[in-house]
């Protein structure tokens, strides 16, 4: 989540910037307090009208192979944590989320290398501070805020 907010300012021109930062926001909320279900939040994601699935194919962004790479690594990033929160509350998965697993962190960290503006020490400092500040089964709450300062 953190290295899909950092890239996330790049999208910030775009008309569909504000359907991404709300399912983003709705996915920290998660994160942070467990604030909305995973249906909630998978609502909003693919809500007919509105739905981030779409971006891709604004124009602006089928004909731009960057932009569509960012575009993929914000969507790569709410998509795990969608899974995550259906997985935590022993929820069935929707079809579209039927590929996600923890093997898609190393397939997101792939792709977002590609993308221009980020930084690979970004992710290391992430991995790093989580492996020590929060370790698996601790129960601490992860805080935003406390993440994107180190990056």
């Amino acid at each position: 989540m953190c290295l899909s907010e950092k890239m996330l300012v790049l999208t910030r021109n775009y008309s569909w910037h504000r359907l991404i930062r709300n399912v983003m926001d709705m996915c920290w909320e998660w994160v942070e307090h467990r604030k909305y279900s995973a249906v909630e939040i998978y609502d909003v994601f693919a809500d007919e009208d509105d739905a981030l699935v779409f971006i891709e194919h604004y124009p602006g962004v089928v004909d731009n192979p960057a932009l569509k790479s960012l575009f993929f690594c914000i969507f790569d990033g709410i998509c795990y944590v969608i899974w995550k929160a259906y997985q935590t509350e022993q929820d069935y998965f929707p079809p579209m989320l039927e590929s996600e697993s923890d093997q898609s962190i190393e397939l997101f960290m792939e792709k977002i290398r590609e993308v221009d503006g980020c930084q690979e020490e970004w992710s290391e400092r992430l991995k790093e501070y989580l492996l020590k500040n929060y370790p698996a089964g601790s129960g601490k709450k992860i805080k935003r805020e406390e993440l994107l300062k180190l990056i």
